[in-house]
């Protein structure tokens, strides 16, 4: 729901990876395209890396579960999901 909200038929989606298959499903069903971030078990989604991907794709919407992520299993360190806010506020 809060993709098809945020996004038109043909935007970009920031998906961090690995990711549990059912949300490739979602967006695909919504027609809009996926970029990958790789995600690390201990600090989470690679901020460097979904930093260029916002600027290279035109990135409208990343989906991330910083908390008990499926299929990790990990936590992200609360600076980082603070750092990851000020990276989606920013753009």
């Amino acid at each position: 729901m809060c993709l098809k909200a945020v996004t038109n038929h043909g935007d970009t989606v920031a998906v961090e990876c690995p990711a549990y298959f059912g949300i490739y499903q979602a967006i695909e069903s919504l027609g809009l395209k996926v970029v990958e971030i790789l995600s690390d078990p201990v600090t989470g989604i690679d901020l460097n890396n979904l930093q260029k991907a916002i600027k290279k794709f035109s990135v409208k919407a990343c989906v991330v579960i910083p908390n008990f992520n499926n299929p990790l299993g990990s936590c992200v360190p609360d600076e980082n999901k603070k750092k990851l806010t000020e990276i989606i506020y920013a753009t």
